[in-house]
């Protein structure tokens, strides 16, 4: 199993299954949720602090997309991610696709002191959980990932520690079914 960037030149109108490796049967696209902290934690930002992911998990909410789409005003989901995008690596690094200064500012005018974007190229430990249900439900019982620097390793699924659950959101990421790796995938996009 090899990291992977499922990518191509049209990823709005691409169909996601024909951007993955040859073999994969089924594919999902995961929108890692925003964090809402505790309102105190809004006096931290000021002075530039940023919570660690262990403080996200401790302290923070999870806030869906949709969520935070509807209390923005963006109109779709296709330009929430586009704000998303453009706000977390600015519109000078991305394909003009995301080049939507536009949308990032409505976004970031709708955010509050205490809501954080979702962290850009690790996996949001508020699904990990629900990533391994999905596996153990198709029977697995052991996972596998592979990381962009090819580190890779695998767990039992029931009996995976919050310390490796902290590894695993640590950078970008591709998880599998241990014993069906080409059909059970999915992807943690970074």
């Amino acid at each position: 199993m090899k990291f992977f960037y499922p990518l191509k030149e049209d990823p709005e109108n691409d169909p996601i299954l024909e951007q993955l490796p040859r073999g994969y049967n089924d594919a999902a696209i995961i929108f890692y949720p925003f964090v809402q902290m505790p309102n105190e934690w809004s006096q931290r930002r000021k002075i530039y602090y940023y919570p660690t992911r262990e403080e996200f998990f401790k302290y923070g909410k999870p806030l869906s997309w949709e969520t935070i789409r509807r209390e923005s005003g963006i109109k779709n989901i296709a330009d929430m991610s586009k704000a998303v995008t453009a706000g977390l690596m600015g519109v000078e690094v991305v394909r003009s696709i995301y080049q939507r200064a536009d949308l990032a500012q409505i976004l970031n005018n709708s955010l509050g002191d205490n809501i954080y974007y979702p962290l850009e190229g690790q996996m949001s430990l508020f699904i990990m959980d629900d990533i391994l249900k999905v596996l153990a439900s198709n029977g697995a019982k052991m996972m596998k990932y592979t990381t962009l620097y090819n580190e890779k390793g695998t767990y039992e699924i029931k009996d995976i520690t919050l310390k490796e659950k902290l590894h695993l959101c640590s950078g970008p990421i591709t998880i599998a079914d241990k014993e069906n790796w080409q059909s059970q995938a999915c992807k943690g996009l970074g």
